[in-house]
C-alpha cells in the first residue's frame, strides 16, 4: 500500500473565498477511493487533495451509507487520519487506520 493517488480523488462540489491578504480558503466535497489509506504510513495528503494546508474535515461516509469513519486533520494540516471503529479495541480506539472503501468527505483549507 501507499499514499492516496490523485487519480483516486474526485471533486464532487467545491467553493472558495478569497481572504484578506489574498489567501484562498476552499471547501471541497470529495469522493475518495481508498485502497488501504488513512493511517499514519499510507496517508491521505493535503497536496493530493489540492490543498496547501487543511484546517478541518468532516467525518467520512461510505458510499453505501453503511458506515461512518471518524476523521481528523493532522496537527500540521498536512494529512487526514481516519479511524475504523469496527476493528478497534480499547487500546487502538484512537489510532489512525488504513481503510479500503469509497468515501465522501468535506475538507476546508487553503489552496494556491
Amino acid at each position: 500500500m501507499a499514499a492516496l493517488a490523485s487519480s483516486a480523488v474526485t471533486v464532487y462540489k467545491s467553493g472558495y473565498q478569497v481572504m484578506l491578504g489574498g489567501a484562498r480558503l476552499t471547501i471541497k466535497r470529495l469522493t475518495l477511493v481508498l485502497t488501504g489509506q488513512g493511517g499514519s504510513t499510507n496517508t491521505i495528503d493535503a497536496s493530493t487533495l489540492g490543498f496547501t494546508e487543511m484546517l478541518a474535515c468532516s467525518n467520512a461516509t461510505a458510499d453505501d451509507n453503511g458506515f461512518l469513519y471518524p476523521a481528523m486533520v493532522s496537527y500540521d494540516g498536512s494529512k487526514i487520519h481516519l479511524i475504523d471503529v469496527s476493528n478497534a479495541t480499547d487500546a487502538t480506539r484512537d489510532v489512525p487506520s488504513d481503510i479500503t472503501d469509497t468515501i465522501r468527505i468535506t475538507v476546508t483549507g487553503y489552496t494556491a
